[in-house]
């Protein structure tokens, strides 16, 4: 089993506490903001999957 060190422990413990003391809207923007952090993260991923494709395309169309 993975061990944690004491400022893992720590850094846990302060964000349990800070999000029991947030309010809904606060919670709320939270969510909203990792969302949207997620979505673009995954528009970039699926970006560099479609220049990838179109590249091999094209070298197929060159040399068909």
């Amino acid at each position: 089993m993975k061990s944690q060190n004491y400022n893992d422990i720590l850094a846990q413990t302060i964000s349990d506490t800070d999000n029991t003391m947030l309010t809904i809207e606060q919670k709320l923007a939270r969510n909203e903001a990792e969302r949207k952090r997620l979505m673009t993260k995954k528009n970039s991923l699926e970006t560099g999957q479609k220049v990838i494709i179109g590249g091999m395309f094209l070298s197929l169309a060159k040399t068909n």
